[in-house]
């Protein structure tokens, strides 16, 4: 088996940005998240996300369970293995919900791991557009149907959608409906999406969710299409899918 890289068929391309966020920003944001009713995915790409997590807890700005995504693989990230993985989750504030994702060549080692920890699992063309070495994947459904025959595979059902909104304390569908489609008027948002759940019960489950990437180039320009959103409850995802299961046994921490 070849573990050499795969090559682009394109010139590298070098990107010397960042999208700088301050504490203060950060509450904004969940200020106004709080004040609609929505339940924020907390991405954290290296331990001192915890800090920032523990810092919206104490300022009674987000509530648990706490939705919290390891991103692994990502430049200047966390490195993508094990050891890095356990470290995060070790520092994690109590009745945590862990969904793990892992960039590129790194989402199928990272989302298996998770799988096989009891946690929660994100894919998607957004973190890696490749199903195999040497083929890009077809879409976002054949990533999340692997996910899904695998977790089938180590006895880890799938949750529905009710249940992936119980598990994070959300209300049932039909408070969400609405006879604005927020699609037409924003496109940025969508109804409230079922995300994945961290939890050490042996009944807790995963659902499969998606809907569409928001661009965000200020605060201000962020917060007006938050408040001229239609919707009561809105949801800022993207362009990968939340998988929900079974846990097999609990997280190691």
């Amino acid at each position: 088996m070849s573990d050499a890289p795969l090559r682009s068929p394109r010139a590298a391309t070098e990107i010397d940005d960042c999208w700088p966020v301050t504490f203060g920003m950060v509450e904004t944001f969940a200020r106004e998240m709080q004040s609609r009713g929505i339940k924020p995915e907390l991405e954290t790409y290296h331990s001192g996300g915890v800090a920032v997590v523990r810092h919206l807890i104490d300022r009674g700005l987000i509530a648990a369970p706490y939705w919290i995504q390891t991103v692994m693989g990502y430049q200047a990230a966390s490195p993508p293995t094990v050891q890095a993985v356990l470290d995060l989750l070790r520092d994690f504030p109590d009745d945590t919900l862990w969904l793990c994702s892992g960039i590129g060549p790194h989402q199928l080692p990272l989302t298996t791991l998770a799988l096989l920890m009891g946690g929660h699992v994100r894919v998607g063309l957004e973190d890696n557009i490749y199903y195999r070495r040497g083929e890009l994947a077809d879409s976002n459904a054949q990533l999340v149907a692997r996910t899904a025959r695998q977790a089938k595979e180590l006895n880890r059902a799938v949750a529905t959608a009710a249940e992936a909104r119980a598990m994070l304390g959300l209300p049932a569908a039909a408070a969400y409906e609405t006879s604005v489609d927020p699609s037409a008027t924003n496109p940025g948002f969508t109804q409230c999406t079922e995300s994945p759940r961290w939890d050490s019960s042996p009944h807790s489950r995963w659902h499969a969710a998606s809907s569409r990437k928001v661009v965000r180039p200020t605060r201000s320009a962020y917060l007006r299409r938050l408040r001229a959103s239609r919707t009561s409850r809105s949801s800022i995802a993207s362009t990968t899918h939340a998988v929900m299961m079974h846990a097999a046994a609990p997280p190691h921490r």
